[in-house]
């Protein structure tokens, strides 16, 4: 989102003050991004087992019960050997009709079986490490093979539906393995430390090599360059801090959520929080951390330029995206909630 500000045609007077934004009269801060992307709507927890393709591919508010969301890459790329097999070009190429029964074809279905099977035995050695405590009630995201990709589909258009379901599920145990290799807990073995990738490969079944090709993926990229959804916080209800302080060494994008415009901010007694406290929750005085800009097509210091990625039209305030991404949500909404026939 390229406009997350209070007022999208004003210029930040600093960076800090820039760092402030008010949406819906809840005022929000960032500790490590610039602008303020669409607010996502709280889901409650009987959302995440039928959980459709948008809340694999949508930023959310932090999930006690799923703290991998936010590991999930804003822009996932299927390429290499172990994760070509996860990208789905024209139907033709991977959806097989057999008497008018659709399904994805064998050889992919087989494939992908293995690849969902193989990761959530790494998934479950990672996590067994970890150098932090994960939430008491810490619980998988739906796996790909509860989404239907090794089922047949009487009607093609709940079987294409249901395949990309399923692939959109693979992104959250994907998301998975990144949060247990970012949170492993490097081991002293005599002479040498193991990192994720050793300790892995030490495991009979388990080729060095391919958690090499795992880790060189965004699975294991933990640069800048590989820009993850990230998470919306509840600053007064947030239990998580160590996992926190850990998303935040790796860039993760973070937003805290303070309280309604006008009130007092709470303090958590946790610096990586409260050093990012709003000095001001008014309206009138954030409104002042910005200037207009001299030329009316300028554009605020602190916003990005939009990209085919965040779907935001040249021009489009962000008044105008919230709307017309609501719609597009909506319609999403309803073509999610039809059934899935299987056979």
């Amino acid at each position: 989102m390229a406009k997350g500000n209070i007022h999208p045609n004003e210029t930040p007077l600093n960076e800090e003050q820039s760092l402030v934004f008010a949406h819906n009269k809840v005022v929000y801060t960032s500790p490590n991004q610039t602008y303020l992307p669409v607010v996502p709507e709280v889901k409650s927890e009987v959302y995440w087992p039928n959980a459709g393709r948008k809340g694999f591919q949508d930023r959310q508010w932090f999930v006690e019960k799923h703290p991998q969301l936010a590991f999930i890459p804003e822009y996932p790329h299927f390429t290499g050997p172990l994760l070509q097999r996860l990208f789905l070009g024209h139907p033709s190429d991977w959806l097989a009709s057999i008497g008018g029964i659709y399904k994805l074809k064998r050889e992919v279905a087989n494939s992908w079986h293995r690849l969902e099977a193989a990761l959530v035995v790494i998934s479950k050695l990672l996590l067994k490490q970890c150098r932090v405590t994960l939430p008491l009630n810490f619980d998988w995201l739906p796996l790909p093979s509860t989404r239907g990709y090794l089922h047949s589909h009487k009607c093609l258009d709940h079987a294409v539906k249901c395949i990309f379901r399923s692939q959109a599920a693979f992104l959250g145990l994907l998301a998975t393995v990144s949060m247990g290799a970012l949170l492993f807990e490097m081991k002293f073995d005599g002479t040498i430390t193991r990192d994720w990738i050793s300790y892995l490969a030490a495991y009979d079944g388990i080729d060095q090599v391919w958690v090499e090709e795992l880790a060189a993926t965004f699975v294991g990229d933990f640069s800048k360059e590989n820009i993850r959804l990230g998470v919306f916080i509840d600053v007064k209800t947030f239990p998580c801090h160590e996992l926190l302080r850990e998303m935040l060494q790796v860039h993760i994008p973070i937003w805290y959520a303070w309280c309604p415009v006008g009130c007092v901010p709470p303090h958590t007694r946790w610096t990586m929080i409260d050093d990012y406290a709003p000095a001001s929750t008014d309206t009138a005085t954030i409104l002042t951390y910005y200037t207009k800009p001299t030329s009316s097509i300028a554009r605020p210091r602190h916003c990005r330029k939009p990209d085919w990625h965040s779907r935001q039209e040249e021009g489009e305030d962000w008044e105008s995206f919230f709307n017309r991404e609501k719609d597009r949500h909506d319609i999403m909404a309803k073509l999610e909630d039809l059934p899935c026939i299987l056979s």
